[in-house]
């Protein structure tokens, strides 16, 4: 039988629905890539998709627009291979430092 270990959900605080926001991702791993998928979900469920794949010792910076009155969370999905390490900061946003990974994971932002 197949295991599965889900990814765990790391939630981050809000995010204000009329600001552009960026994200930093540092890939630690020399011959790894990281794999990262942003979701914006609104009430309907509308979910828009942003994908960028960060190459082993490499750091990527991106920004994204203004999330709007319709969508209500942002969810980061980041899919690192086993053994694998990243840091997520997020400039301009005041969350004390960045993220440090070691494991798939979820970042969650509510938007207000």
């Amino acid at each position: 039988m197949w295991t599965y270990v889900p990814a765990r959900a790391v939630p981050l605080g809000t995010l204000p629905k009329d600001q552009e926001w960026s994200i930093e991702v540092t890939n630690q791993s020399p011959t790894s890539d990281i794999y990262v998928t942003v979701y914006y979900v609104g009430h309907s469920l509308d979910v828009i998709d942003a994908e960028m794949t960060v190459p082993g010792g490499a750091v990527m910076q991106r920004t994204f627009p203004k999330p709007g009155p319709r969508v209500k969370r942002i969810i980061i999905e980041v899919d690192l291979v086993p053994g694998a390490l990243a840091v997520l900061r997020f400039p301009g946003l005041n969350l004390g430092g960045g993220v440090n990974l070691d494991r798939d994971t979820r970042i969650v932002f509510n938007v207000v």
